[in-house]
């Protein structure tokens, strides 16, 4: 009983810092499950063994709240890592599988307090992918072969991305049009093409933003093992905002080693077996807001092949205005010039050849946005002028 005190509690004097709390007694009573009278015995061999002349570890006048657990050990893990992975080992790191391996263990199961960890998304589900232009040539180039340019990049042409390595394609993707603008922060003036994506099965993803609402079924405090469950949960409470805060700068690509990392582990996770991930995005003004509209949707390189997506798929014709009393507006309009290849039978050669695929795009729904203005909430303090008394008379 002494272990689970000094364990998993913080106690003051009752009037102290006017703290509500329970009594030891109370405590005893709790987590033991024994009638008054045990309790005050235990109390008492509690008292008669750990306090001192002059201190008392226990006292009838006490309070005790539970600790909000500190994840001193797995934090100084996740940030000796990180160094490492900046200055050591990039590729082999075998403290990273060991220290992932247990955080990510049983995750799928976890409770929260909506929904689930690992979400299920399929044919009914739109993911929106965009990219923004300088040039009304380059869109039509880009449109020619919208399934192959708008879908996840060739390894040749992947840059290194929050969570993807250099030449590891993913498919970045949101849940809505108006999180996938603003994920590619595009400058007043220029055209962004917005895409939308259909999977074609069932896919497995991690949803990372609700981790910080994982919820630890609590065993008994008296067991060994529950304190390294209280770790592990707590932890993974506040993995979501490490491996999504806002990086600018020159750091962006040592910053995203850690999370490129984490990425490339869940994608060859065999127990978990997940198609992607999702969290909340850092370009939203509200990030306490967990509003589903506002998600990022990354897919695995292994679920993210587009329908038409090879370079011998199918082209479109494209063109990119249209006239109204001799006055030439942009409106861009795609005609597809092979469409023998999008209804080959599943059985044939060709089908097998370009059309296996995790991926449809919706070429009738994309979009062309024109961006006009944009908007920042921002957070506002005072620069305060201060003046140094030593110099104030002079």
């Amino acid at each position: 009983m002494h272990e689970v005190f000094t364990g998993y509690y913080t106690s003051s004097y009752e009037n102290e810092y006017t703290l509500s709390g329970a009594t030891t007694e109370e405590i005893i009573s709790e987590e033991l499950g024994v009638d008054e009278a045990a309790c005050a015995d235990i109390f008492e061999l509690l008292c008669d063994k750990h306090n001192e002349l002059d201190y008392e570890t226990y006292s009838e006048f006490y309070v005790y709240v539970k600790d909000a657990f500190e994840v001193t050990e797995f934090d100084h893990t996740w940030n000796k890592i990180k160094s490492s992975l900046e200055t050591e080992s990039r590729y082999f790191n075998s403290n990273l599988r060991t220290f992932l391996d247990r955080i990510f263990s049983g995750v799928e199961r976890a409770y929260i307090s909506s929904g689930a960890t690992v979400r299920i998304i399929d044919e009914n589900s739109v993911l929106y992918r965009a990219r923004a232009f300088d040039d009304y040539n380059k869109i039509k180039a880009e449109l020619v072969h919208p399934e192959r340019n708008f879908g996840p990049p060739p390894s040749a042409k992947a840059r290194a991305g929050r969570m993807n390595a250099q030449g590891v394609p993913v498919f970045y993707g949101a849940a809505s049009q108006k999180t996938a603008i603003a994920e590619v922060r595009p400058a007043v003036g220029s055209v962004v093409i917005v895409a939308p994506f259909r999977p074609t099965r069932q896919m497995r993803i991690l949803d990372l933003s609700a981790l910080e609402h994982i919820v630890f079924k609590e065993g008994s405090l008296f067991d060994p093992e529950t304190r390294g469950q209280i770790e592990v949960t707590s932890f993974l409470k506040t993995l979501s905002r490490k491996l999504t805060v806002p990086v600018t700068g020159a750091r962006t690509d040592s910053e995203y080693l850690i999370t490129q990392a984490v990425s490339e582990y869940l994608s060859i996770s065999d127990s978990l077996k997940l198609d992607g991930i999702m969290f909340h995005s850092t370009q939203s003004a509200q990030p306490e807001n967990k509003d589903e509209a506002k998600y990022n949707i990354v897919l695995f390189r292994h679920s993210s092949r587009v329908r038409n997506g090879s370079a011998n798929g199918v082209k479109y014709r494209v063109e990119m205005y249209e006239t109204e009393e001799d006055y030439w507006y942009p409106s861009p309009s795609i005609t597809s010039l092979d469409i023998q290849k999008l209804n080959s039978s599943p059985s044939s050669e060709l089908y097998k050849k370009y059309l296996k695929f995790d991926l449809v795009m919706d070429t009738s729904r994309l979009e062309v946005h024109f961006v006009s203005g944009i908007e920042y909430a921002t957070t506002s303090a005072d620069v305060v002028l201060k003046h140094d008394p030593e110099k104030s008379g002079r």
